[in-house]
C-alpha cells in the first residue's frame, strides 16, 4: 500500500512538472511567435518599441528605434544593410532551431495526453492543432488541413 502511495504521488509530481514545462514552451512560443514575418530584430537593434506616429509618418505605424534615431541616408543604409544580415541569420536560425522546438513540445504534449480522458484527450488534439495553425506549424494548412 505505501507504495501504491509513493507510486501516485510521484506520477502527480510528473504530471505537474510535464504540465509546467508545456506551458514554459507554449508561453516562449507566445512570447515570440516565430513567425518570420514577425521575427524582427530586437529593440537594441531595431525591433518595435511602440506604436506612435511622426511627421510623414502614417498614424498607427509601429516605430522601431532605428526609426526614432533620425538617421541620415547614408547610415540607414549601412544600418539596413545590418538588420538586414541579421534578419537573414536570424531566418536561418530558425529554420534549424524549429524542428527541435517543435520535437520538444510534441513531446510534452504526449506527456501531458497521458493522462486525459478520451474526451478530453480529442479536445485537447483539436486545441493543439488550431494554436498550430495559427501560429504557422509546418504540415498544418490555414485553411484546416491536417498535418
Amino acid at each position: 500500500m505505501r507504495n501504491e502511495e509513493t507510486r501516485v504521488k510521484l506520477v502527480t509530481a510528473a504530471v505537474i512538472v510535464a504540465v509546467f514545462a508545456a506551458g514554459i514552451v507554449v508561453g516562449l512560443a507566445l512570447d515570440r511567435s516565430f513567425s518570420p514575418a514577425l521575427a524582427g530584430p530586437p529593440d537594441e537593434v531595431g525591433g518595435p518599441t511602440e506604436t506612435a506616429s511622426r511627421e510623414g509618418e502614417p498614424a498607427g505605424k509601429t516605430l522601431t528605434i532605428i526609426d526614432r534615431l533620425d538617421l541620415d541616408p547614408r547610415q540607414r543604409v549601412l544600418i539596413d544593410s545590418v538588420l538586414d544580415d541579421f534578419q537573414a541569420r536570424m531566418a536561418g536560425f530558425q529554420k534549424e532551431y524549429r524542428p527541435r522546438y517543435w520535437a520538444l513540445v510534441d513531446s510534452s504534449r504526449a506527456e501531458v495526453r497521458q493522462f486525459l480522458s478520451e474526451e478530453q484527450a480529442t479536445l485537447h488534439d483539436s486545441l493543439t492543432f488550431e494554436s498550430d495553425r495559427r501560429r504557422g506549424r509546418p504540415g498544418t494548412k490555414r485553411d484546416g488541413g491536417v498535418r
